[in-house]
Protein backbone atom coordinates (compact mmCIF):
# COMPACT_ATOMS: atom_id res chain seq x y z
CA UNK A 1 0.00 0.00 0.00
CA UNK A 2 1.91 3.03 -1.20
CA UNK A 3 0.87 6.48 0.01
CA UNK A 4 3.82 8.54 -1.19
CA UNK A 5 6.13 8.87 1.83
CA UNK A 6 3.27 8.66 4.32
CA UNK A 7 3.25 5.52 6.43
CA UNK A 8 -0.17 3.99 7.11
CA UNK A 9 0.32 4.85 10.80
CA UNK A 10 0.12 8.54 9.90
CA UNK A 11 -3.09 7.90 7.99
CA UNK A 12 -4.43 5.99 11.01
CA UNK A 13 -3.63 8.91 13.30
CA UNK A 14 -5.23 11.37 10.87
CA UNK A 15 -8.38 9.23 10.82
CA UNK A 16 -8.38 8.94 14.62
CA UNK A 17 -8.16 12.72 14.96
CA UNK A 18 -10.95 13.16 12.40
CA UNK A 19 -13.22 10.76 14.32
CA UNK A 20 -12.36 12.58 17.56
CA UNK A 21 -13.13 15.96 15.99
CA UNK A 22 -16.52 14.67 14.84
CA UNK A 23 -17.32 12.97 18.16
CA UNK A 24 -18.29 15.93 20.32
CA UNK A 25 -15.88 14.71 23.00
CA UNK A 26 -13.42 16.89 24.83
CA UNK A 27 -10.04 15.48 25.82
CA UNK A 28 -11.40 15.10 29.35
CA UNK A 29 -14.63 13.35 28.36
CA UNK A 30 -12.83 10.98 25.98
CA UNK A 31 -10.24 10.20 28.64
CA UNK A 32 -12.94 9.38 31.16
CA UNK A 33 -14.81 7.19 28.67
CA UNK A 34 -11.61 5.36 27.64
CA UNK A 35 -10.26 5.04 31.18
CA UNK A 36 -7.03 6.92 30.52
CA UNK A 37 -5.69 10.27 31.64
CA UNK A 38 -6.58 13.48 29.84
CA UNK A 39 -2.86 14.01 29.22
CA UNK A 40 -2.66 10.67 27.41
CA UNK A 41 -5.51 11.63 25.09
CA UNK A 42 -4.08 15.09 24.54
CA UNK A 43 -0.58 13.79 23.72
CA UNK A 44 -1.87 11.15 21.34
CA UNK A 45 -4.20 13.46 19.44
CA UNK A 46 -2.06 16.58 19.39
CA UNK A 47 1.36 15.45 18.26
CA UNK A 48 1.35 11.73 17.66
CA UNK A 49 3.99 10.88 20.26
CA UNK A 50 3.01 7.23 19.97
CA UNK A 51 3.08 7.17 16.19
CA UNK A 52 6.17 4.94 16.28
CA UNK A 53 4.24 2.33 18.29
CA UNK A 54 1.36 2.35 15.79
CA UNK A 55 3.86 2.16 12.91
CA UNK A 56 5.69 -0.77 14.50
CA UNK A 57 2.46 -2.71 15.12
CA UNK A 58 1.37 -2.14 11.52
CA UNK A 59 4.77 -3.21 10.18
CA UNK A 60 4.81 -6.36 12.32
CA UNK A 61 1.28 -7.35 11.35
CA UNK A 62 2.12 -6.79 7.68
CA UNK A 63 5.28 -8.92 8.05
CA UNK A 64 3.14 -11.67 9.60
CA UNK A 65 0.79 -11.49 6.64
CA UNK A 66 -2.23 -10.26 8.58
CA UNK A 67 -4.00 -6.93 8.69
CA UNK A 68 -4.47 -4.77 11.74
CA UNK A 69 -8.19 -5.39 11.24
CA UNK A 70 -7.56 -9.11 11.74
CA UNK A 71 -5.72 -8.42 14.97
CA UNK A 72 -8.31 -5.97 16.27
CA UNK A 73 -11.48 -7.80 15.22
CA UNK A 74 -11.83 -10.33 18.02
CA UNK A 75 -14.77 -11.93 16.23
CA UNK A 76 -12.61 -12.78 13.23
CA UNK A 77 -10.82 -16.12 13.14
CA UNK A 78 -7.04 -15.91 13.11
CA UNK A 79 -5.37 -17.48 10.09
CA UNK A 80 -3.80 -20.91 10.48
CA UNK A 81 -0.06 -21.21 10.77
CA UNK A 82 0.21 -22.42 7.19
CA UNK A 83 -1.27 -19.19 5.82
CA UNK A 84 0.69 -16.71 7.96
CA UNK A 85 3.74 -14.82 6.97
Amino acid sequence: MEHDDTHDSELFLDRLVQVYNNSGHTHASLAEEAGVSRNTVQRLLSNGNNLHVIKTLMDISRALGVSMKTLLDFGEMLPSSSSVG
